[in-house]
């Protein structure tokens, strides 16, 4: 009997699925064994000797294993969604913080801007004007050295027309 009790130790340490779907080598065991144990103990056996009974209880423990497998999967995946949603929502709200300086830095470039397309006019007209009196200047000039060379050829002729008075204005 001690021989046979070990005997049905190592299919205790079967998976218990295993056991369900046979568990003809337990029974067969304790059929050898029945009547010679104390009543405890055999009402401790009996349920292992007919564990395949037990077949719908175990496939039922197995799916509410399974689902709360899945049931945890899911909330890991949850709560990965809902810290990514808070992330993004602060990202936004940084965004949205961040539109009315842009704005403001837009309108100081566009004041900018303006300033320095007056400078611009102001800076052609400069460089008009100057062109200008660059183009009158060389009239000038032109004008001027016209008018040196024409009294230089006056004097020169009357360079030639000057002849010595032999007497000196006192004497006369």
């Amino acid at each position: 009997m001690k021989t046979t009790l070990q005997s049905i130790m190592p299919h205790l340490d079967k998976d218990i699925d295993t056991l369900v779907e046979d568990a003809e080598r337990i029974r067969v065991l304790y059929r050898q064994i029945k009547g010679q144990l104390p009543t405890e103990v055999e009402t401790l056996l009996i349920p292992l000797a007919y564990i395949e009974s037990h077949q719908p209880q175990l496939l039922q423990a197995r799916a509410h294993l399974d689902d709360r497998t899945h049931q945890e999967e899911l909330s890991l995946v949850k709560t990965a969604s809902k810290s990514r949603a808070d992330a993004l929502n602060s990202e936004i709200g940084k965004l949205e913080d961040s539109r009315p300086s842009i704005l403001a830095e837009i309108d100081r470039l566009k004041a900018h801007k303006i300033e320095l397309e007056k400078q611009v006019a102001a800076t052609a007209a400069a460089i008009v004007e100057n062109e200008n009196k660059l183009c009158q200047l060389l009239g000038v000039i032109s004008e001027k050295k016209l008018e040196m060379k024409l009294t230089v050829c006056r004097a020169i002729e009357l360079h030639k027309k000057l002849h010595p008075i032999p007497r000196s204005v006192d004497e006369d």
